[in-house]
């Protein structure tokens, strides 16, 4: 479902009214974003900018990025400009093998698992080793 109800007003106005970003406030103690900060998430695939809040749920080191919203919501940019196209043997490097090695090891691995039952660990886990962005407040 995830993005299905994008355009439904009461779940728009659910969800905050517009797109945000949430950050471990350790993080933007370092960075000098306070809650509410106008911020540019970025990295060599594009950028995105918007309203960062501080929340201590959310692991020092990660950015995280509301998706499902429509490219009209965002100031500039669009958080899926920040991630790779769909996996492919070109997204696998040596760090997601030996990963996927050791889940498969454990048992742990289930085929299509994140990809709707269409793959195995290409077009699914290998999309979450190469998202790094740096992170940078927009001076108004």
């Amino acid at each position: 479902m995830q993005s299905m109800f994008t355009d439904d007003p009461v779940m728009a106005d659910l969800s905050g009214g517009y797109p945000t970003g949430r950050m471990n406030p350790a993080d933007a103690e370092a960075e000098g974003i306070i809650d509410g900060d106008k911020v540019e998430i970025y990295n060599e695939r594009g950028h995105v900018t918007i309203e960062m809040k501080l929340d201590q749920q959310i692991p020092p080191g990660t950015v995280q990025c509301w998706f499902g919203w429509r490219h009209d919501a965002f100031e500039d940019g669009m958080y899926s400009e920040l991630i790779p196209a769909l996996g492919s043997d070109y997204t696998l490097d040596d760090r997601s093998r030996k990963w996927d090695a050791d889940v498969r090891a454990i048992g742990g691995f289930q085929p299509g698992f994140g990809t709707g039952g269409i793959g195995g660990m290409a077009g699914s886990w290998d999309t979450i080793w190469d998202c790094a962005c740096d992170i940078r407040k927009v001076e108004e």
